[in-house]
């Protein structure tokens, strides 16, 4: 069972879009202390269990998509041009996790995968 897609223009500018910009952030900070380009500060130090296991329930983006692109894309889709990629993989992803949207779908692969040697199950062709 799937969730309803989070539409609410609310929940993306409020609780989404503050979270996204830290996780940027923290990103960032990684990367150039991993690079040597600024060293760790003391003032930071890692987090303590406890709060370790909040920072894995807040929110998480997964394809860096600001909140207002997010919401440019479902409020303004007309026609299949008007689609962009990573805002609707956001959208899929912060609606359910656990739902991994496709980039692409080839059916000769899908299909492949899914008929015997025999032909047997061809009639999903059909439906395709």
């Amino acid at each position: 069972f799937y969730h309803k897609l989070q539409l609410e223009q609310t929940w993306w500018l409020q609780r989404y879009e503050p979270m996204r910009r830290s996780q940027a952030q923290q990103t960032k900070r990684q990367l150039a202390q991993s690079a040597k380009i600024i060293s760790p500060h003391p003032q930071n130090p890692t987090p303590h269990h406890n709060e370790s296991i909040n920072l894995s329930l807040q929110i998480r983006s997964q394809f860096n998509v600001e909140a207002e692109q997010v919401l440019k894309q479902v409020n303004h889709i007309e026609s299949a041009s008007d689609i962009k990629l990573k805002p609707i993989k956001e959208l899929f992803f912060q609606s359910n996790p656990t739902l991994i949207p496709m980039e692409y779908f080839e059916i000769n692969r899908y299909m492949e995968a899914h008929i015997d040697i025999e032909g047997r199950y061809y009639d999903l062709l059909q439906y395709c």
